[in-house]
Formats: C-alpha cells, sequence, structure tokens
C-alpha cells in the first residue's frame, strides 16, 4: 500500500537531520526489532540511519504555524503535533488545533501532546476513548 509522510518544521537544520535519517544506536529502543531489520542500517558504532528505500517517502518542508494556509498539505490521515503547542497562549493553541482539522480527511486522527490542549472541542471531532494519547478523529 503506498504511503507518504510530510515532516514539517520551522528549523532548517532539524530539517536537514531529519532529511539525512542518522541517529544514536540507543534511538533503537525504541524500534521493534523486524522494523531495525527492515528500515535501519548500521554507519558506524553508536550511529545508524534509516534506509533510503524509508526516507524517499518523506517530505521535509519548513513551515511555521503561523502561516498554516501555506501548508503544503490537503485531506491527510495523519496529523501528528507533539510538544509544539505548549510554546503558545491557550487562545493561539485552539486557534492552531482548529486551523490543523482543515487538513484532515473525514475519518482522520489529530494527536496532540498530553495537556497541551485541555478541554478543547470542535463540531467536526471526537476525542478517541481507546489511548493514552491525545487524539482526535474528524466525523465529518
Amino acid at each position: 500500500r503506498f504511503f507518504g509522510v510530510t515532516g514539517t518544521d520551522i528549523s532548517l537544520p532539524s530539517l536537514q537531520h531529519a532529511r539525512n535519517g542518522i541517529y544514536l544506536k540507543r534511538r533503537l529502543q525504541d524500534i521493534p526489532e523486524a522494523f531495525q531489520r527492515r528500515y535501519c542500517r548500521s554507519i558506524s558504532d553508536n550511529r545508524f540511519q534509516i534506509t533510503e528505500q524509508l526516507r524517499k517517502r518523506v517530505c521535509f518542508t519548513q513551515l511555521n504555524l503561523r502561516d498554516l494556509a501555506k501548508a503544503p498539505m490537503a485531506k491527510v490521515d495523519l496529523v501528528y503535533c507533539q510538544n509544539l503547542l505548549i510554546y503558545f497562549d491557550r487562545e493561539r493553541r485552539m486557534a492552531i488545533a482548529n486551523d490543523l482539522v482543515e487538513f484532515l480527511r473525514p475519518g482522520g486522527v489529530l494527536i496532540l501532546g498530553p495537556g497541551e490542549l485541555l478541554d478543547w472541542h470542535h463540531s467536526n471531532m471526537e476525542k478517541v476513548r481507546y489511548t493514552d494519547t491525545l487524539a482526535y478523529r474528524r466525523t465529518n
């Protein structure tokens, strides 16, 4: 099945680091062994790299959440936005979350960091109840 991922950040150095896909081997503990064999390759005693096959499926682009109108996404299945909203006041957090909803297709999921946006409600979203993560599903 075909899939694509768009990764965004405001920091160009962070985007370049992500494009390179090189990480410390201690990060492998979070990756299941079957995925390690298939998608990771050792490049030194303490570093590994995500395979080119997988890195080619990801597009990295600079994006400032204050300017979501320029975001290169439309009707996606998942928006993962964790540990970012904490840098904004509550009113701006709510506005960003409301804007992110517009990028989701019906049935798409918005994942936020725990405690980033308490008591948020959107008429097109329902809270996903069976997860430890703060997640909402678009209903229409």
